[in-house]
């Protein structure tokens, strides 16, 4: 969770995005990646939510 750097959010609902904000602060704290909540008219299966993110492995 610490390599994530971006979280998009797509959402049949636009309403069910108050959620979001508890969850994304349950999940990766104080760390902050970028978050954007899209509505739109429907998603694969008949699912409400998908959510598609980002992870940048940093050089050890």
């Amino acid at each position: 969770m610490n390599d994530v750097v971006e979280v998009n959010v797509f959402l049949t609902n636009i309403e069910d995005s108050n959620d979001l904000t508890p969850e994304h602060i349950k999940y990766f704290g104080e760390l902050k990646p970028a978050r954007t909540a899209v509505a739109v008219k429907e998603l694969p299966y008949g699912s409400d939510i998908e959510i598609k993110c980002v992870a940048v492995q940093s050089s050890r």
